[in-house]
């Protein structure tokens, strides 16, 4: 005979089946209406907060017209906390449905930072969307990932909260039905968003010291879910029209002493051999750099200054990259 327990979680299953069943119906139902324009060069910069906060596309903008480009439009579509496996699913729910036939002098430049790399971490929203996809590396993908993550018992300590948070985010989007049409990304500021506040006295090293040493750094594993989904994002937007290019953002001293010497020499290598080998050029601004302290907000975001001069510089270079 069944017990209470067991029908409880019987007819918790039952409850998340039809929310996701819903939920899929509801998000096939918004699919942005205001496409990617025809007829004039695109430059989108897909990154994380360290892009965020630092590419500046009216700069951007008039860098390329100096150069030469025509009407181009510079576009940042960039959030917080995205590893590898969040940028393709930014780049799938933010830019691959407003393409058109006539993609065309099309540049996407996808940030690459050496943490977003460590297939030993995944935010939890990530997770949730390789479960959702069933995502298998061993057959979408050249390498096998590391046995990084217990998945079913990441399932079941979050199951109920998949649902819940999914329909958080579609009923924002019924909500606001603009934000399909005209994200913020497309809007005036082209989706550079500046710290408004005055920068920590310690640029807020201790406290990312212990999160990445203990965190985002632990660990380090390469060459699994992250190189995977990377992979599949280049070929993706390839597929798509676009020229694509990667690029490395400036850190200051302090953020490369939270990495091991060795670890962030594999990273380095190993960005520099997956460009190789699907055939991008990256452009490293941290190599080298000579941005000074008083340009950081903290030891890894450029402030208002020092976007100023890295946006001009990723306009100068980004210029120079053949469009397909």
């Amino acid at each position: 005979m069944m017990g209470t327990k067991t029908r409880s979680m019987l007819w918790c299953l039952v409850f998340l089946c039809l929310a996701e069943g819903g939920l899929r119906w509801s998000e096939r139902q918004l699919v942005p209406e205001g496409g990617l324009p025809a007829g004039r060069p695109i430059y989108i910069a897909l990154g994380t907060s360290r892009t965020l906060r630092s590419i500046r596309p009216k700069i951007v903008t008039e860098i390329l017209a100096r150069e030469g480009v025509e009407s181009p439009l510079v576009a940042n579509v960039s959030d917080v906390g995205r590893t590898m496996v969040g940028m393709y699913q930014q780049y799938m729910q933010r830019l691959h449905p407003r393409l058109n036939d006539s993609l065309d002098k099309a540049i996407l430049a996808i940030e690459v930072r050496g943490a977003g790399f460590n297939d030993s971490h995944l935010e939890e929203r990530e997770q949730l969307y390789v479960r959702q996809e069933q995502f298998d590396p061993r057959v979408d993908s050249d390498v096998e990932a590391p046995a990084a993550y217990d998945f079913e018992a990441l399932a079941q300590g979050i199951a109920g909260q998949l649902a819940l948070t999914r329909a958080g985010e579609t009923l924002d989007r019924w909500r606001e039905p603009e934000t399909l049409d005209a994200p913020y990304w497309m809007q005036d500021h082209g989706g550079w968003t500046p710290f408004e506040r005055p920068a920590p006295p310690d640029l807020n090293a201790t406290r990312n010291g212990e999160r990445y040493r203990g965190e985002l750094l632990a660990n380090y594993a390469l060459g699994g879910v992250q190189t995977a989904y990377l992979r599949r994002l280049v070929r993706q937007a390839q597929e798509d029209g676009w020229t694509v290019m990667l690029y490395v953002t400036p850190i200051t001293r302090t953020q490369r002493e939270f990495w091991k010497p060795e670890d962030f020499a594999r990273f380095s290598a190993h960005l520099r051999e997956f460009a190789r080998e699907e055939g991008v050029p990256v452009l490293d601004f941290d190599d080298g750099h000579d941005f000074n302290l008083g340009e950081f907000f903290d030891t890894h975001h450029l402030n208002r200054r020092g976007s100023r001069r890295f946006s001009r510089m990723w306009g100068e270079m980004l210029a120079k990259v053949p469009v397909k």
